[in-house]
């Protein structure tokens, strides 16, 4: 499993298991909460991988994404994630 973001020069970084990146992706969530208004995810296996590929697309010169779901399922905020960790 590759992750994107997290790296100046944008290569791809290595994840090879679900926990290291809930890990990574809870300690930028918390590094949001502190930026900006309180964003209360919970970041199970589903969420973990959408907000990894939003960050890839995100991070592309010519990236760009229709996000499709239910209201409330969380698109925005897992855009918002994955904004942040591309910063």
């Amino acid at each position: 499993m590759c992750f994107a973001p997290f790296n100046d020069d944008f290569a791809y970084n290595d994840i090879d298991s679900m926990d290291k990146l809930r890990k990574k992706l809870d300690e930028e969530l918390e590094g949001y909460n502190d930026c900006n208004a309180m964003m209360d995810l919970v970041l199970f296996d589903d969420a973990c991988k959408h907000t990894a590929k939003i960050s890839r697309i995100v991070m592309s010169e010519s990236g760009h994404a229709l996000l499709v779901g239910v209201g409330g399922s969380g698109k925005q905020s897992l855009s918002r994630l994955a904004s942040w960790c591309n910063k």
